[in-house]
């Protein structure tokens, strides 16, 4: 199992061929991606241990998606239970591929508040009361930010690819987490093309449309939860695209062909 490495512009056009993907049987992904937004929120609604339980069960959610663009990309036809077939695969390395994310994106808040020396508890006070932060405390939250963002960022090229990985080609956690730090390191560019990309594009974007609602609130609201799906089914499926160039093709569930 080897990694390719791309050209930067690649990451531009796996937002274009996600987007083909996505046009091509949106139903399909609009409802796969409904679904993990319900759950997105349901979970958030439970303090800590919903939280904590979302970036858990999230891997598993990511091959159902990464499912769903495989079967479209093949013309065949979406069964709804395939947004749930990484739970019937081998769920503790996936569950530790969550644990990976959880524990490291804790560790990594935490060294960024210490580094940082931002008051937590004056932060969450001005938050709260939904006053306008002083200067010297906007200055050391936007350090606070930089600092997780790139104290996190070995852990995010851990986990990127490492959840098809066990699914889809039998490694270990531990071996697919070591892959898909490869694969990320190898086209750390092209990633960081596409985050990029995708970031300003949905940005802009729903910026746009949310700016066409007239201050309608009923209208804000459909035109934002239409965003979130459309922009997490293109998402998903850009991933998909994105893996197939790094990696080639993917076996399909259950066969671990390596």
């Amino acid at each position: 199992m080897q990694a390719n490495k791309l050209r930067p512009i690649r990451g531009w056009y796996w937002i274009a061929e996600g987007f083909t993907l996505v046009r091509r049987m949106p139903m399909a992904f609009f409802s796969a991606a409904s679904t993990v937004a319900m759950l997105v929120l349901l979970f958030g609604f439970v303090p800590v241990i919903g939280q904590t339980a979302l970036i858990l069960v999230l891997p598993p959610l990511e091959i159902g998606m990464f499912l769903i663009s495989r079967e479209v990309a093949e013309g065949n036809r979406i069964h709804p239970a395939l947004l749930f077939a990484g739970f019937r695969m081998k769920l503790r390395p996936l569950f530790a591929i969550g644990g990976v994310r959880l524990i490291g994106n804790l560790v990594a808040l935490w060294l960024a508040v210490l580094i940082s020396g931002i008051a937590g508890v004056r932060l969450m006070a001005f938050v709260e009361s939904g006053k306008q932060l002083p200067p010297e405390l906007l200055n050391s939250y936007l350090k606070m930010l930089a600092l997780f963002f790139f104290i996190r960022l070995p852990i995010e090229m851990a986990t990127w690819y490492a959840a098809p990985c066990v699914g889809l080609r039998g490694l270990t956690a531990i071996k697919a987490l070591f892959f898909s730090f490869v694969a990320y390191w190898r086209n750390f560019w092209v990633l960081a093309v596409y985050t990029l990309s995708f970031s300003l594009l949905s940005g802009f974007l729903t910026s746009a449309l949310m700016s066409v609602t007239g201050g309608s609130t009923m209208l804000s609201m459909v035109v934002m939860a239409f965003c979130v799906v459309f922009w997490m089914a293109l998402y998903y499926a850009a991933f998909y695209r994105s893996a197939c160039d790094v990696f080639g093709e993917w076996p399909h569930p259950w066969t671990h062909e390596i």
